[in-house]
C-alpha cells in the first residue's frame, strides 16, 4: 500500500476541498482517500490517530451537533467511551484527517499541514 498515508474527508466540505487542493499543489498524495462518513476510521485507525495526535480529543469537531448529546460538557469522558462514540458517530470527527507513518493531523490549517508534511523545508 505504498507509504501508508490515509486521508479522510467530507465531499463538498470546504476544509476537505482546501486540504486536497493543498496536497495536490505540493505533490503530496495519500494512498487512500476515504469519505469520513461512509468509510470512517476504525477502532484500530483511531488508536493510530490518537498516538499521532496525542489523544482522541483533537479528532472531535466541536461544531458537530452530536457533541453535546454524546459527550457531555464538563464531564470527563473515558478514552474507551470517547473511542466508541467516534466509531459509532463519525459525524463527531473533525475533517479532514491525514494519517501518515510519522503521525497525524486533523482539521485543515495550511501552516500546520505544511509544517507536518515538511513542505517548504529548505526554502528561504
Amino acid at each position: 500500500m505504498g507509504s501508508g498515508v490515509t486521508f479522510w474527508g467530507r465531499p463538498g466540505h470546504v476544509d476537505t476541498e482546501d486540504a486536497l487542493r493543498f496536497l495536490k499543489q505540493n505533490k503530496y498524495a495519500a494512498d487512500q482517500l476515504l469519505d469520513l462518513l461512509r468509510q470512517p476510521p476504525t477502532a484500530d485507525d483511531l488508536a493510530k490517530l490518537a498516538k499521532g495526535l496525542g489523544g482522541l480529543w483533537p479528532l472531535v469537531d466541536p461544531r458537530s451537533p452530536d457533541v453535546g448529546r454524546l459527550l457531555p460538557k464538563g464531564e470527563a469522558t473515558p478514552a474507551d467511551a470517547l473511542r466508541d462514540a467516534l466509531v459509532a458517530t463519525p459525524a463527531l470527527l473533525r475533517a479532514p484527517i491525514l494519517l501518515t507513518p510519522k503521525g497525524a493531523v486533523a482539521g485543515f490549517r495550511e501552516q500546520k499541514w505544511r509544517a507536518f508534511i515538511d513542505i517548504g523545508k529548505g526554502r528561504s
